[in-house]
């Protein structure tokens, strides 16, 4: 998956460099990769959406497209167009409805939409009569269903559907030079540890292997009794005790179709925008009370996704910001507690996608950040799975607010009060455990008040000559051990690893 969004970073650099030195040929065969990507499932479709509107849509400011530059949009908006319908047709085809009204407007010189009649010149009658042609095309390739168009050949269909991870990435601006392509990966670096990395490898390729095989056999040599018993309790294992809970409580069956129906509804959706709008117009409609029902299905959904899928922080934050704010806060605070107490079960991905789910509703502030009363920062209260989930929220909420609007919020004086337990006093081993935490994810600055604080106790019983042999031997080993107290890790306390997912293979710095 990884590789996959590098990809997508660097072709969709590609395009915007290309179309903004007008260069045709790159930015036609960008387009047409990113429009295949779409079609094997590495790129969200929504995304032809955005790139055809941004296409076709005229400037907000007050210069006005070249003419050069109008025919190579239209060019690129038809070529793409005409290399992803087919399989829009067959999966979304609201979103090819929504390609042809904006291909309409244009025909119709509506306003928002990039001019096609210029000064009646004999030369600009013939790119207009020729623009018009290309947009026609596509007209009339959508009365034989775009039949004629090109699919996915049945040679490049070589991942299952269950195993396809889709990436959501948007266009971005396309004026802005943020480099995302990360062109260290470029350079060659020399792993001194490539013979076990290159083991570890090895053996879980033979487990890998050995697993697909065991399963081959047993699907030609099927036992019905083991296999049942099986079958039971790897789904009962793998479902969270929160859904098993919450399945074996739902023994009313209003309640039963309600959650159907919710699910159905955030299935069918488009965006974040028409999903609230199901949920606001049907869900709320038929019961009232029914705020946590539908924040739970959200959280679930977005749990069982491959990768994080913004739509569903987009849908509820929407959903918690325009719909009875407090009751949909406060079932997102309930939903925090209840998946921040049952993290333990879930595996890495969904850990991951949970993160990122919460802390967009904490940097949107559709929910409050008093909340994180919640969360006890301490060695004790915590474990591996817990930490994880804390590491991924809390670097995602910094890289949308940066690091210092980050640090004030968290010194707020609604939410500073609640933070006791995220920053704790209590004791000064508690206190060197969330400050090497922050310091191990690369937040050390909003630990500057508990490093004060740290600082003005007492030297405990015991760590002096603690502090002396380890002071020794940073000395002996190298200078580099004496940073900044905030960027330093304190004393007294485990340190944790930067990485707390590692990686089995690593041939390639990054």
């Amino acid at each position: 998956p990884e590789i996959g969004e590098l990809l997508l970073h660097r072709v969709i650099s590609s395009w915007k460099k290309a179309f903004n030195n007008n260069n045709k040929h790159l930015s036609m065969t960008s387009a047409q990769f990113l429009a295949h990507l779409i079609n094997q499932h590495v790129l969200h479709q929504p995304f032809a959406v955005e790139f055809v509107t941004f296409l076709l849509s005229r400037p907000h400011s007050t210069k006005q497209h070249s003419r050069g530059e109008t025919i190579l949009r239209v060019e690129t908006a038809v070529v793409f167009t005409k290399h992803v319908a087919y399989v829009l047709q067959r999966g979304k085809p609201q979103l090819v409805n929504r390609i042809l009204d904006i291909f309409s407007a244009v025909l119709h010189n509506e306003e928002g939409c990039i001019e096609l009649q210029r000064n009646s010149t004999e030369e600009n009658n013939g790119q207009q009569a020729r623009m018009l042609s290309l947009i026609q095309d596509v007209f009339a390739a959508r009365e034989n269903n775009f039949d004629c168009l090109e699919s996915v050949p049945n040679q490049l269909k070589l991942i299952e559907q269950q195993h396809q991870v889709t990436h959501e990435l948007g266009l971005g601006p396309v004026d802005v030079g943020i480099d995302t392509t990360q062109p260290e990966l470029d350079v060659f670096h020399v792993d001194p540890n490539y013979e076990q990395n290159e083991q570890n490898y090895l053996a879980m390729k033979c487990n890998i292997l050995s697993n697909k095989k065991k399963q081959t056999n047993d699907a030609g040599n099927p036992q019905p009794s083991i296999a049942g018993t099986e079958v039971k309790t790897s789904s009962s294992s793998s479902s969270s005790p929160c859904t098993s809970d919450r399945a074996h409580s739902d023994d009313d069956p209003k309640q039963v179709e309600l959650r159907r129906k919710i699910y159905l509804m955030i299935m069918s959706s488009i965006d974040c925008t028409d999903c609230c709008y199901k949920l606001q117009k049907d869900a709320l409609h038929t019961l009232n009370g029914s705020e946590r029902e539908i924040m739970s299905m959200i959280v679930e959904c977005c749990v069982n996704e491959r990768t994080y899928l913004r739509f569903y922080g987009l849908t509820a934050a929407r959903f918690c910001l325009t719909h009875g704010p407090t009751n949909c806060q406060e079932a997102a605070q309930e939903e925090f507690k209840t998946q921040y107490a049952v993290l333990h079960h879930y595996n890495t991905n969904k850990i991951r996608n949970l993160a990122k789910f919460f802390a967009h509703l904490l940097h949107s502030d559709a929910m409050p950040w008093t909340v994180l009363q919640t969360v006890k920062l301490t060695e004790a209260t915590t474990t591996a799975s817990s930490r994880i989930f804390l590491k991924i929220m809390f670097q995602e909420i910094a890289e949308h607010l940066g690091l210092t609007r980050f640090k004030e919020r968290l010194e707020d004086d609604p939410v500073v009060q609640f933070n006791t337990s995220l920053f704790p006093t209590d004791s000064q081993k508690n206190a060197r455990f969330a400050i090497n935490f922050f310091t191990a994810i690369g937040l050390s600055a909003v630990t500057n008040n508990l490093r004060t604080w740290l600082k003005k106790q007492p030297p405990a019983n015991g760590m002096g000559g603690s502090q002396t042999e380890e002071s020794s031997d940073d000395d002996a080993s190298s200078s580099s051990s004496s940073d900044s107290n905030s960027s330093s890790p304190c004393e007294g306390a485990p340190l944790l690893s930067r990485e707390l997912i590692p990686s089995p293979r690593r041939k390639w710095a990054q």
